[in-house]
Parts: structure tokens; sequence; C-alpha cells
């Protein structure tokens, strides 16, 4: 696999959370302080929420990405680190030149340049920083963001409002298509959260694989209902078949980088994934 970085924001358990935004912020919100300006309004009663009935999946894209400006808008005017703003920017890709929507932050795209710089001084046989280093920098600061993200959706009414709107666009575009996977974060206020799991999300597998991009380097699928067709991880450095089984415990090696875990399985399968430090 070629050292050059997938162009890959970690941003896994936000979509999880905007695809379901309603759940999601009912999750988040659970235990910040009651205050009446900071309750947010049922869905019916938003007057800007998205109608999803008779709408194409063209117009649900466009209005996505209209809401994906909105929350990204508001996040940028009220996070603590100007490194944590995300902008997106239409790119095209060189094989297919097909134009992809692609919404990174400025502390992943620096550390990109950093690691393209290090990875051609390298090749030139200059001295200077490992490449990885900046790997590392980027994983630290997405984490970092990710913390971000869900201490000013609990915190910032305008921002849960602007989410709980993408969500809704996101469900408008799986029931048009019927064929996204859902998934959430679990809070750890669940009594299923593991004492020592760093994360845990609820999944229903739709018509597509589920993918999601690993946080931690031990991880378990558990609570199984329906059938699990096939698994994969998907490395910077390396990459294998995983032979499912309910309850194993994957360790992935360090050295493979980043990696997303693939998971295929019957449609409406449900499982709980869990991440382990």
């Amino acid at each position: 696999m070629s050292p050059t970085p997938r162009l890959h924001l970690a941003l896994a358990a936000l979509c999880g959370a905007l695809l379901v935004a309603a759940a999601a912020v009912a999750d988040d919100t659970a235990d910040a302080p009651a205050a009446p300006e900071a309750s947010l309004p049922p869905p019916s009663s938003v007057d800007d929420q998205i109608v999803v009935t008779g709408r194409g999946i063209a117009e649900i894209k466009a209005q996505i990405r209209l809401a994906e400006d909105v929350v990204y808008s508001r996040f940028n005017d009220i996070n603590s680190d100007d490194r944590f703003d995300i902008h997106c920017t239409m790119r095209t890709s060189i094989d297919t030149h097909i134009q992809h929507r692609e919404c990174r932050s400025n502390s992943w795209m620096e550390e990109d340049a950093n690691y393209a710089s290090a990875t051609l001084g390298a090749l030139r046989g200059e001295l200077g920083m490992n490449p990885e280093t900046y790997h590392a920098r980027q994983l630290d600061m997405q984490q970092r963001l990710d913390k971000e993200f869900r201490r000013l959706i609990r915190e910032d009414p305008e921002l849960r409002r602007d989410m709980e709107r993408l969500g809704q666009a996101y469900l408008a575009l799986n029931a048009a298509t019927d064929r996204a996977t859902l998934f959430r974060e679990v809070p750890p206020s669940d009594p299923r959260y593991p004492a020592d799991a760093r994360h845990m999300l609820d999944v229903r597998v739709g018509a597509d694989a589920w993918t999601y991009h690993l946080t931690e380097h031990t991880f378990t699928l558990t609570a199984v209902t329906g059938q699990i067709r096939s698994m994969r991880l998907d490395c910077d450095n390396g990459g294998t078949k995983l032979a499912f089984k309910d309850d194993s415990e994957w360790k992935v090696p360090a050295a493979w980088g980043r990696c997303d875990v693939i998971v295929g399985a019957k449609r409406n399968t449900t499982f709980a994934f869990v991440e382990f430090p």
C-alpha cells in the first residue's frame, strides 16, 4: 500500500451522530445542566426542518450540503482553536474525474502538507522528522476536535438545532435510498457500556457495508442480531480479512497505521461495536 495517506477525515463517530441526530443529540445532552434556553424543540416545532415527502435524492443531497455548511460555520465561530475550523471543498478524483465533496479541518490539512513535505525530504535523503509523526499529530488533533464538537453540541443551543436539521437531512436520504447503515455513539451512562471501553456504537446495517475509522487498536462486536457476512481491515500499512465470532476481540498492530474496519451483513442486522484503549 502506498505510504501516502488517504484523505480521510476521522469523524466517524460524528457522522454516526449526524445520521441519527435526534437520538444522538438526546444522548449527548442528557447530562447537560437544565436550562430553558438550552432545550431542543421537538422536530415538529423546528420552523426550518427539512420536509422529506416528495423530495428527490439530488435535492436532498443539496440540502445536506447546505445543512453541513451551516453546522460547520457555527462550529467554526464558537470553537476554542482555529485549528479545529472545518472547511469543505469540491475535489476531482484523478482516476474517475468525478467531483466529490471533502471536508477537513485546518489542522488536518496542515499535517497533510507536513507529511507530504517530510516524505519528499526522506526520498531525497534529507534529514528531518519521520513522516509518521504527522500521522500521529493528525489523529491526536482529530480526537481533540471530536471532543470539542461534542462539548459545544451540549452547550450551544444553536449548534444543536443545526445538528438536528442536518440529521433530518441524512435520515431523509436514508429513507429515499434505503441503503445507508445507521449508527450512533452510546453514552457512558448506558448500562451496557463496558467500564474499560473508550467508545461504544449501536449499528444497524442497511444495504451497504458499514465502514468505521478506528480510533483505538482494540475492538469487538457483540450483541449481534441478524447475520454478519464479512469483516476486513483496510489500513495504511496492512490489512486482512477477519473471521467473525460474537464477542471476539481483535487487536490491530500499531505498525499498520490508521485503519478502517468494514463489516458486511444482512440488511437490518444490528450489533454493538466497542473500542478499547
